[in-house]
């Protein structure tokens, strides 16, 4: 079984709307800001983004489809706290 079917089966058998990146659908992601310096491309950077983030900025958050954060400020959060 491939990964995308087991998604969707998974999706199905919990009665949720999950397992795509499509309409309607919830997601959760996370858009990284990379320094004018990051020379990296493919497994590399995901590798690097994972492990040794460092530096790196935290831009957007989508999480259950909802945009959380954007261009690194929490939305519909006090700034009073």
């Amino acid at each position: 079984m491939n990964g995308s079917r087991g998604l969707r089966g998974g999706a199905q058998a919990a009665g949720r709307r999950i397992g795509a990146l499509a309409p309607g659908y919830r997601a959760d992601a996370v858009a990284l800001e990379l320094p004018p310096s990051a020379d990296f491309a493919g497994d590399e950077l995901l590798e690097t983004a994972i492990f040794r983030s460092g530096s790196w900025r935290v831009r957007d958050v989508v999480a259950a489809g909802r945009l959380v954060m954007r261009d690194g400020r929490h939305l519909g959060r006090s700034e009073s706290r």
